[in-house]
């Protein structure tokens, strides 16, 4: 899972992060080149605090498809062995067609909802106080 997940996400996550290197002031490396910064020093205090923002992006678009990821759980593996793969998509799909809990299976959907709605203020305020 962990594997297809990866082979999903992994370039839309390297666009990202490129897009926020190419922001990057191209005398910013200059400067860093000709003070003789060493990748490490780079990483830190030149690339770091302009990508940022766009890794708490790819962050909060991870976290919110995680908790909406079914079809490749339900695929691979259907939650087993045991439950070690069942993510909550997979457990309110399986208490709502397979227990016939619709009720239960309807609570912790709404509960989904108003987690991933949280997050997502949570990360609009974030970026809204980030710009000022």
């Amino acid at each position: 899972v962990i594997l297809v997940e990866s082979w999903i996400w992994t370039p839309f996550v390297m666009y990202i992060i490129l897009a926020g290197m190419g922001a990057i002031p191209t005398d910013l490396w200059e400067q860093a080149e000709v003070d003789g910064l060493s990748f490490w020093y780079k990483l830190r205090y030149l690339i770091l605090p302009y990508i940022k923002p766009m890794i708490a992006l790819i962050l909060m678009f991870r976290l919110m498809d995680s908790l909406k990821t079914f079809d490749t759980v339900y695929v691979l593996t259907a939650g087993g062995p045991g439950t070690t793969t069942e993510l909550i998509s997979v457990y309110i799909y399986k208490l709502a067609f397979i227990e016939w809990d619709f009720g239960s299976a309807t609570a912790l959907s709404y509960l989904v909802i108003v987690l991933v709605i949280f997050m997502t203020n949570v990360f609009m305020r974030y970026l809204i106080l980030k710009r000022g």
